[in-house]
């Protein structure tokens, strides 16, 4: 018979990203919200927490925890903030992920511990023209 219960490791995640959100995000989240501010701060906090590179190998920054660690991170920090676990979602599939799984060698060493220890920088973009992925520091090339 096929168990679909968490591991003793995933239950411990649960509770400490669900307690992390409790007491650093929820009560920043209204505010920022009303604000239309994005805290650098939190992120960096997250990151801390490993919240990013979490089903990236450990030889590159990450945690390699796997995907369901990464779902259950999201979808606890989701209860309190929507932003929030959007920032996580993006940072992951968005930031580390096209570098961990279609960058060189060398890119894999030189950005995803960075990415992975903050959280950026890094950024997608689809801007109707090139429909494409760009990280800071990249040319737009759209003719005027």
């Amino acid at each position: 018979m096929m168990s679909f219960d968490l591991t003793k490791e995933q239950e411990m995640l649960r509770k400490t990203v669900r307690e992390f959100a409790e007491k650093e995000i929820k009560p920043k989240a209204i505010e920022l919200d009303d604000k239309e501010e994005f805290s650098v701060d939190l992120v960096l906090k997250m990151g801390k927490l490993g919240l990013f590179g979490m089903f990236v190998d450990e030889k590159y920054g990450g945690t390699n925890m796997g995907y369901l660690s990464y779902v259950i991170a999201v979808e606890e920090i989701a209860r309190v903030d929507g932003s929030a676990a959007a920032t996580v979602a993006a940072g992951n599939s968005l930031g580390i992920g096209p570098i961990y799984y279609f960058g060189s060698e060398e890119q894999k060493r030189t950005f995803a511990p960075e990415v992975v220890r903050r959280g950026g920088p890094c950024g997608f973009r689809t801007d109707g023209i090139r429909r494409g992925f760009g990280c800071r520091g990249n040319e737009d090339k759209r003719e005027a």
